[in-house]
């Protein structure tokens, strides 16, 4: 076993690659960069530990995908997102699915420029009780399904920062949002030319409006609050057509 600074270091290996990583306190500190991936960090980090941490500077984790990264840690608390690049990531996909436990996130360094998933990317993060997403760039985004499904402790989220211009399905984004009573922000439609792609977008949740723009004409009467499972007062404004 090696020793750092007479701290227990592990030396672990995942998908034929070596990695060094020390535990100190319950918490797990990468000292060695990740370059390929995916990583699930499930596999790697125990539930018994409650927080993760990582090393102050910026660590590359993933490359071009950071899927399923903290899939299925439901032990986890925090996490200090502060040492992941995901400057090169497409794939951000199931990221924090399933992480039930999970009371806080701090997204703000997070890059997101290249990314084209973000499908079940929080979903089941039922403990999380706010989510800033102000610094997310969504401008390549393509895939919003169930992003949020199952986040039944968000009461409001805002989503102003958000361009949904490339994004083609963001069906069951907001499934089981039990709590959801409010989403600030309007959602461009300029990509999506089946309805379907909308369908129960607010199932469970208690949202009650919601703004579309740049609505397909051929797909606009069909937005229905039936279509997204709205509550029977909800309302559906739609900016404009194309």
């Amino acid at each position: 076993m090696l020793k750092y600074n007479d701290t227990e270091v592990k030396k672990i290996t995942y998908n034929g690659t070596s990695i060094r990583a020390l535990i100190y306190n319950g918490t797990l500190i990468f000292k060695e960069q990740i370059t390929t991936g995916p990583y699930k960090m499930c596999d790697l980090y125990p539930d018994k530990y409650r927080s993760m941490t990582t090393v102050p500077n910026r660590v590359v984790f993933c490359g071009t995908t950071a899927k399923e990264m903290f899939r299925n840690c439901s032990g986890l608390r925090s996490i200090d997102t502060s040492g992941i690049d995901l400057s090169e990531a497409t794939d951000t996909s199931y990221m924090f699915s399933n992480c039930g436990g999970l009371t806080s996130l701090n997204l703000s360094s997070f890059d997101t420029s290249n990314v084209t998933d973000m499908g079940y990317m929080f979903s089941s993060c039922s403990s999380l009780t706010s989510l800033n997403l102000s610094s997310f760039n969504t401008s390549n985004v393509t895939n919003m399904s169930r992003m949020f499904y199952g986040c039944s402790g968000l009461t409001s989220l805002d989503i102003s920062s958000f361009n949904t211009s490339n994004v083609t399905n963001m069906s069951k984004m907001f499934n089981y949002c039990d709590g959801l009573t409010s989403i600030t922000g309007i959602f461009d439609l300029s990509s999506i030319t089946d309805a379907g792609n909308l369908q129960n977008m607010l199932y469970r949740t208690l949202v009650t409006s919601i703004t579309f723009k740049n609505v397909k004409s051929s797909i606009a009467a069909k937005i229905t609050t039936n279509l997204l499972r709205m509550p029977s007062n909800g309302k559906i404004t739609i900016q404009n057509t194309i």
